[in-house]
C-alpha cells in the first residue's frame, strides 16, 4: 500500500511539471445572434462566389426565398485557401494526411442586421456578416472562431447540424416573441 501511494505521489509530481497549454477559442453564439438579428436566412452564393447571395429560407425578418442579398465580404471566400477549415480545436481529432475540409458557400445561415441609414447588411454587434455566418456542408457546420472587429477569425467546425441550429434559433425566437 505504501508503494502504491509513493508511485501515485511520483506520478502527480511528474505530471504537474509537464508544460500544458490550451487556447480558449471564441465561438459564435447562435442563440445570442438570433436575439439581436433583424433577419436570419439560409442563403447560397450559387455558382460564383462574388458576394451576390440568394435567399433559400427565411427564419426571421421580411426576406423571402429567391430574394438577392449583396454582401461584398463573401467574395473573400473565392479562393480555395479562404474556404479551408482549420483543425485548431483542442477537442477535435486532427489527422495528418486527412483530406482538407472546405466550405463551398452553397448553404449558409446568416444572422443579419439591416442598416437602414446606409442600406446595407451588417453582422451582429461589431462583427461583419461573414463572422456571424454558419456554413452548412451536408450534416456538418462551420463558423469563424476567434472573430473580432480586428480579426476575421479562422474557419473551424461548429459542431451542430443545420436541424439542431434551426431548433435552437426557433426556440429563442419563440421565447423572445412569446
Amino acid at each position: 500500500m505504501k508503494t502504491i501511494r509513493m508511485l501515485l505521489v511520483l506520478f502527480f509530481v511528474a505530471a504537474s511539471s509537464l508544460p500544458i497549454s490550451a487556447k480558449v477559442h471564441i465561438l459564435l453564439d447562435e442563440e445570442a445572434c438570433a436575439k439581436s438579428a433583424t433577419h436570419i436566412v439560409v442563403a447560397t452564393e450559387g455558382n460564383d462566389i462574388d458576394g451576390q447571395l440568394q435567399v433559400i429560407e427565411s427564419w426571421k425578418g421580411d426576406l423571402r426565398p429567391d430574394d438577392t442579398l449583396t454582401i461584398p465580404e463573401f467574395a473573400s471566400f473565392k479562393s480555395l485557401e479562404s474556404q479551408t477549415v482549420k483543425c485548431n480545436s483542442d477537442f477535435q481529432l486532427c489527422v495528418n494526411g486527412a483530406p482538407e475540409e472546405r466550405v463551398t458557400c452553397s448553404r449558409m445561415i446568416l444572422f443579419l442586421r439591416k442598416d437602414l441609414r446606409q442600406g446595407k447588411w451588417n453582422g451582429i454587434g461589431e462583427l461583419i456578416v461573414v463572422q456571424t455566418t454558419i456554413w452548412i456542408e451536408g450534416k456538418r457546420s462551420f463558423a469563424l472562431q476567434d472573430a473580432s472587429k480586428d480579426e476575421r477569425g479562422t474557419l473551424a467546425r461548429f459542431g451542430l447540424t443545420e436541424q439542431q441550429i434551426k431548433a435552437r434559433v426557433i426556440a429563442v425566437l419563440q421565447t423572445k416573441d412569446g
